[in-house]
């Protein structure tokens, strides 16, 4: 598609520190900025500085982009956000550095990132540009009580449906990461255009794995503790009986949580070639119990053409999407399906080649970032 003008220019409101890109909403803005100035746009990002993240890299991420700008929030707009009161989590400060920002560039486009953050929309409203969106990323309604109910604390944003509609009503577009949540997005504003937005990531040459290792890849999080330490407890004992040889290797944060089980597991920390990790893993794990959005390790599993074995949790979004994935409800779930697959190689080959088939027409960024740019452009052209 052609565009009306040389370069166009995209602001990136976030609250993910886009490099380096080592949990999820990290890697999804990562591949929106990629992609971007590959295809020509000037991308600017604003970012609110999150002290929970400990690997953000601000130099590589102002050599990546074409403009940034580092919100910190002080002591009480911090407190402020123990409400469930949309805009108390965006405070006036940044509201207005954002603003500032869009009235020195004049974007053409500017995505939030979370629906918190559509406080700095307002000053924008009423105006055909510059083109609003924000990218939903999870859905917000309710998360605390769900947590809860599963036996997890819960301490990042949770509001009610009321509280979130006002926050997206104030977008021209919506994204939505997965399918499940792309139709909530919509029965809650079905009046505004909702996309489906999954991860962006490479899909790698499918290859037959190097190891008959098992593959955890995971942030240092309560889910994904509670989850894997289940899976060493229980499963990991059962397989041995058969498989005395497989080895666990835990890779990224999550080895900071579980450093009791040391001399059971390859616990390797945060690694920089992950790929090197999946050519070698025969079966990759998502033991995570509980969740919502789209898990980027179960993307980077199909991704890589593996045999994933995960929780009804870790493949929300892609439940029916069946043959690319094997579903384990327990412990001893996981167990037998381990087992089983590992007595039967050819099913376990076939289910990463399927999965590697799948990702390349789902995951894909020249598909996934494509889709989204051409629907940008379009909006842009009609409202003008």
């Amino acid at each position: 598609m052609e565009r009306d003008l040389p370069r166009r220019t995209l602001l990136l409101v976030t609250e993910s520190a886009f490099y380096p890109p080592y949990q999820g909403d990290s890697a999804r803005l990562w591949a929106m900025v990629k992609y971007f100035k590959n295809q020509g746009w000037i991308v600017a990002v604003v970012h609110f500085h999150d002290r929970s993240q400990k690997d953000f890299d601000y130099q590589a991420m102002a050599l990546r982009c074409d403009f940034l700008r580092v919100f910190c929030p002080r002591e009480h707009e911090l407190a402020a956000r123990s409400s469930c009161r949309i805009d108390d989590w965006c405070p006036l400060r940044f509201v207005e550095l954002v603003s500032e920002t869009i009235d020195q560039l004049n974007p053409d486009v500017v995505i939030i990132q979370f629906v918190f953050f559509s406080r700095c929309l307002l000053p924008i409203q009423g105006k055909k540009r510059p083109l609003k969106v924000i990218d939903a990323d999870n859905v917000f309604t309710d998360r605390t009580k769900n947590y809860v109910e599963r036996g997890f604390s819960y301490s990042w944003f949770s509001t009610d449906e009321e509280q979130e509609r006002t926050g997206l009503a104030r977008s021209d577009i919506l994204l939505a990461i997965q399918e499940r949540e792309c139709e909530k997005i919509k029965i809650m504003m079905p009046d505004k255009p909702v996309l489906l937005v999954p991860h962006a990531h490479e899909v790698q040459p499918y290859s037959v794995p190097a190891g008959h290792n098992l593959l955890f890849v995971g942030a240092a999080n309560q889910e994904n503790a509670s989850g894997l330490k289940k899976f060493i407890k229980y499963a990991l004992p059962e397989i041995k009986l058969s498989f005395p040889r497989v080895n666990l290797v835990v890779a990224g944060r999550v080895c900071e949580l579980l450093e009791e089980f040391s001399e059971k597991v390859s616990f390797l920390g945060v690694v920089e070639d992950i790929d090197q990790l999946y050519k070698a893993a025969s079966i990759v794990l998502n033991t995570t119990e509980i969740g919502t959005g789209l898990k980027i390790k179960t993307v980077e599993a199909l991704c890589h053409g593996r045999c994933l074995v995960t929780t009804a949790a870790g493949i929300q979004g892609l439940e029916s999407y069946t043959g690319i994935y094997h579903l384990a409800h327990t412990p001893l779930d996981f167990a037998e399906i381990i087992v089983c697959l590992l007595q039967n190689p050819k099913q376990l080959l076939n289910t990463g080649r399927d999965a590697a088939l799948f990702a390349k027409n789902y995951f894909d960024p020249s598909s996934v970032m494509k889709t989204l740019e051409d629907n940008l452009i379009k909006a842009l052209q009609e409202s003008s």
